[in-house]
């Protein structure tokens, strides 16, 4: 519909902003409370489309969003067929369908009533924020579940006693702290919106949710969430020091993304040059002082191995603990519902394209951002009135609309930071909330130039010309991915759906039960077309373990590690097989690296037990011991 069409048409009713919000939100909450009901929230969002159309004759608004949203939901889609947990898949789809009908709700309300709608987005999502808090403060167990600091445990147990116990569900503390952190930019927003209204109630209003949320992210002892708003009061400090280093426009993006990416180098040289103290706080943010699944630098280094086994369509949605368990820590039972990696979960579960898809998004937010802070600078530069016009128009966005894209661009950093150390927008029903900030960016991008369109269509023209070439120049390497991941698909759905401990000992016994041979093709078709594909080789080795082909799983598990010797799912599997194909001095070598906290030799000893291979359990357990005094033979010479 054109704009001047858009003029001749009546305003829409009042209550329809309110409708347009409302609806898609009580289906949303729908599926927060009760994943169960499925497909059936769907019909208050399209209630809500019917309404819009009624009175506006458009279903929707059209933004640059809409692509790469499609794109995400239909990997997402692909992951229910892949997953072998349907129930649980099929739960998180509809979370990101949600997801996806509350941008709708935003940027069409935001598009359609302007500066009105901001008012009401601002104090919805403070109003949030401060239900976060309070609700977190109030239901949480502080006794069952203490932080790491006893000061914190007693002003929650202090703030709790004098209150009825509230039945319901019960927030994570780094899920509460990841909300209320997101949160707070559009609060401050919100805060800094009525100090100029001659209103004495809604600032103080403000002010004070602000403060009830900063206290809540505080009993959340969610160190990863204030390193999410620390990183974007930082990327705001460095904003501003880039246009006071290069007042030129010309020269102020190369300042900023050079300093940010000086910053990255000088981060990176200290992690390789293993800077102590830099190492020993990453390592305790990230967990590594726990024991074996809650170590998250081994989540990170095990959901690494699992992207790689399924780059192409993904794992399946809802499917990253017993991936884990079974393919990379080799255990009988999971541990990790996630690996607290945002970026690291997507890839698993949906696949490169699906990481793609949401950084696209993420990208075009950062370019929303860009043109906002370009009109301020010539509105500050230039007071003519015709320029500020036509630079207004450009962006169409207004100062209300421009604070409100401000506080939603802090707000994506200080996901994309706590992102890196835990996983509340996609490994959690926070996966609905998982598009929220993007729709602030679409009054700055919906009306955008034809010379923008025709740039966006030439950059998009240039990505799909690169994946042709590294189509056709990585054919082979492509193809052997494909094979490899439809096997690993099957691999997965066949096994772990049958799977259940203790009704099963091990994974093993369920591939002695099953018919693998379609899936072993799989593999060796992979290998055929790449050999150095070493998800297809440890995959292939570990089946052939499992099925007692001794001598061709050593000969696979030595492919993989020639490629990937940094593995340590390899290390284990050819350790393994090194014992059993009688070289117990490569077996020490390999195991004596092997973290077993959680007893994975122990494990793989009571398999061959089961079976009565008795010998070869006691040979196991020999060349187990024998790690272990190597490994304490190693202490003592470094110390």
């Amino acid at each position: 519909m054109t704009q001047s069409e858009t003029a001749l048409r009546p305003s829409p009713p009042n209550w329809l902003l309110y409708a347009e919000l409302g609806l898609p939100i009580a289906a949303a909450a729908i599926w927060y409370l009760a994943p169960r009901f499925g497909l059936w929230p769907i019909v208050l969002v399209i209630l809500a489309r019917l309404l819009r159309y009624r009175y506006t004759a458009s279903w929707s608004v059209t933004t640059p969003f809409d692509a790469p949203i499609a794109i995400f939901l239909l990997t997402a889609l692909i992951g229910v067929w892949a997953s072998y947990n349907r129930s649980g898949a099929w739960a998180l789809f509809w979370q990101l369908v949600g997801a996806a009908a509350l941008f709708y709700a935003f940027a069409n309300t935001q598009v359609l009533y302007g500066n009105r709608a901001a008012l009401v987005h601002r104090w919805l999502l403070t109003l949030f924020g401060l239900a976060v808090a309070v609700y977190f403060a109030v239901t949480h167990d502080w006794a069952a579940s203490p932080t790491q600091y006893p000061m914190l445990d007693n002003i929650g147990q202090a703030l709790q006693r004098p209150l009825p116990d509230v039945p319901g569900h019960r927030l994570n503390p780094n899920v509460a702290g990841g909300l209320m952190a997101m949160m707070l930019p559009f609060m401050v927003a919100n805060w800094q919106a009525t100090r100029g209204t001659g209103d004495l109630f809604l600032p103080a209003a403000a002010l004070g949710s602000i403060l009830v949320v900063l206290v809540g992210l505080s009993l959340s002892a969610s160190l990863g969430a204030w390193i999410g708003v620390a990183g974007a009061m930082m990327m705001v400090g460095w904003w501003r020091l880039a246009r006071v280093l290069a007042p030129s426009r010309r020269y102020h993006m190369r300042v900023l993304f050079g300093g940010i990416a000086a910053a990255a180098i000088v981060l990176w040289f200290l992690l390789v040059l293993q800077f102590p103290t830099l190492q020993g706080w990453l390592e305790d943010l990230m967990g590594g002082g726990h024991a074996g699944q809650l170590d998250r630098l081994a989540l990170v280094e095990r959901g690494l191995i699992l992207a790689a086994d399924y780059p192409i369509v993904g794992a399946g949605l809802g499917s990253f603990m017993m991936l884990d368990a079974s393919y990379a820590l080799l255990t009988h039972v999971g541990f990790a519902i996630h690996s607290h990696n945002l970026y690291l979960d997507v890839a698993v579960q949906q696949g490169l394209l699906g990481l793609l898809a949401l950084v696209w998004m993420w990208l075009l937010v950062g370019e929303a951002v860009w043109r906002a802070g370009q009109v301020k600078r010539v509105k500050r530069r230039h007071s003519e009135r015709s320029t500020l016009a036509k630079a207004e128009r450009s962006t169409h966005s207004g100062p209300v609309q421009r604070r409100l894209l401000f506080a939603a661009g802090l707000s994506l950093a200080v996901v994309l930071v706590h992102s890196l150390f835990d996983d509340i927008l996609y490994g959690s029903r926070g996966a609905l909330l998982l598009f929220l900030p993007l729709a602030f960016a679409v009054p700055s991008l919906q009306r955008a130039s034809s010379d923008g369109h025709r740039g966006r269509i030439k950059t998009i023209a240039a990505l799909v010309a690169i994946g042709l070439l590294l189509l056709v120049l990585f054919r082979g390497s492509l193809l052997s991915r494909w094979h490899s991941n439809l096997a690993a698909v099957r691999q997965s759905r066949l096994e772990l759906s049958v799977y259940d401990w203790p009704e099963w000992p091990v994974q093993d016994a369920v591939r002695r039960e099953l018919d693998l041979q379609p899936i072993v093709r799989g593999y060796e078709r992979a290998l055929r077309a790449d050999p150095s594909n070493a998800s297809a080789a440890r995959r292939l080795g570990q089946i052939e373990l499992s099925l007692g082909r001794y001598s061709a799983a050593l000969q696979h598990l030595q492919q993989a590690y020639r490629v990937t010797p940094d593995n340590r799912t390899v290390w284990q599997l050819l350790g393994e097989a090194y014992a059993l194909n009688e070289q117990p001095a490569q077996a020490v070598q390999l195991w004596s690296v092997v973290e077993n906290d959680q007893n994975q030799l122990q494990i793989r000893i009571a398999w061959y037990e089961s079976l009565g291979e008795n010998l070869t359990a006691t040979r196991l357990r020999q060349l187990a011991q024998a790690s272990r005094q190597q490994v304490l033979e190693d202490d003592r010479r470094v110390d």
